[in-house]
């Protein structure tokens, strides 16, 4: 719950390439990660599955 005069800061960015979960900025952070090769945006567990698939 937010204290009395604390607002929310929370955007909407846009859809997980992976599983379509929607991504915000929270207080100015990125809730997901940009991927460097093709700039698709990813919710934090579906980058780490990606990445975990391209070190095997």
């Amino acid at each position: 719950m937010l204290a009395k005069g604390e607002w929310r800061l929370e955007e909407f960015v846009g859809f997980c390439s992976g599983c379509g979960k929607p991504i915000h900025c929270l207080h100015g952070f990125l809730n997901g990660i940009v991927s460097e090769e093709k700039e698709m945006l990813y919710c934090f567990q579906c980058y780490e599955k990606k990445e975990a698939g391209q070190e095997r």
